[in-house]
């Protein structure tokens, strides 16, 4: 997935969050933790946007973004996905969007295009 829509994902999260603050306080997820989703997304942009400013910065934003991205996965499979699993049959709407919204596509690097004749594969004995 692409920074941007990466970042767009968590607004949706952190919304979904705050719009139904009330409803997730009994089940752990109190202001505090949404203020930390909060600083989390605004750390993430504020390194992304850092990217395009010299290859020092690049370097160090990259990282940045890495450990964002690391501690982003831990949060969704650690403690999130729990909680919305809790949430399941009273509230399906924001679970089927939750989990449209948390998905992450790892797109890749391809350096070399693919081999258009592959060698024949030998056959069986």
């Amino acid at each position: 997935m692409r920074a941007q829509e990466l970042s767009i994902k968590a607004e949706m999260i952190y919304a979904l969050g705050t719009a139904n603050a009330a409803d997730l306080l009994p089940r752990g997820v109190d202001a505090a933790r949404l203020a930390s989703l909060r600083t989390s997304i605004d750390n993430f942009d504020k390194s992304v946007g850092m990217q395009g400013t010299g290859l020092a910065k690049q370097v160090s934003a990259t990282k940045s973004v890495n450990d964002l991205l690391k501690e982003a996965d831990e949060l969704i499979h650690e403690e999130i996905n729990g909680l919305v699993e809790n949430l399941r049959e009273d509230y399906p709407d924001f679970c089927v969007q939750y989990e449209a919204a948390r998905q992450i596509k790892d797109l890749g690097t391809r350096h070399n295009p693919p081999d258009e004749n592959p060698p024949p594969t030998p056959p069986a004995s």
